[in-house]
């Protein structure tokens, strides 16, 4: 079995993949969004991109024994950001960017509720973890309009500052998710 596409209102979700670098290296590779995440080098490494989403896409092929799934995020036709749900066989979290000419337009909220939906749906997952950078307030909103609890604060690395930055944790029970989208 593999992963099929999610539809919304103005989004198609679907599996992300190998032919989706050249887009995810221009917008990932934007120091803004590159910033607000842990993870992501600047300025971005193709090679390693590369090797992520062949990964992604043996990940989307083993679906439901997957450990991750990512989804392009696609908004007429054109790949603006990527939302993933890792640890699938233990507690998951999910993560997620969008391109910077696609901020404040309300996708990044669209693309996680029908991502935590998906989720529900498919697995017996009762909660799902999620952290943000204290700054990003952008996220912490989306996950917050999404039904998220904070849970507490830690501290990561950052690979593109080279230091360790605050971050804040969050939390979503199935229950808080289904009681958020009935408002």
């Amino acid at each position: 079995m593999s992963l099929a596409p999610i539809r919304t209102e103005r989004l198609e979700l679907r599996p992300v993949g190998v032919s989706d670098l050249d887009r995810i290296a221009t917008l990932c590779g934007n120091r803004a969004v590159a910033r607000m995440l842990l993870r992501v080098p600047h300025p971005y490494d193709r090679e390693a991109g590369r090797d992520y989403l062949e990964w992604c896409e043996a990940e989307a092929l083993a679906w439901p024994a997957s450990d991750e799934v990512a989804f392009a995020i696609d908004h007429e036709g054109l790949l603006i950001g990527v939302v993933s749900i890792r640890d699938l066989q233990k507690v998951p979290v999910i993560g997620y960017w969008l391109g910077e000419p696609y901020w404040n337009r309300g996708f990044m909220s669209e693309a996680v509720r029908a991502a935590l939906s998906w989720l529900f749906a498919r697995t017996s997952h009762q909660d799902v973890r999620s952290a943000a950078l204290i700054e990003n307030i952008g996220s912490l909103n989306v996950l917050k309009k999404n039904g998220f609890r904070q849970t507490g604060h830690g501290r990561a690395m950052s690979l593109i500052l080279g230091r360790i930055v605050e971050d804040v944790h969050l939390q979503l029970t199935r229950q808080d998710f289904e009681a958020a989208r009935s408002e």
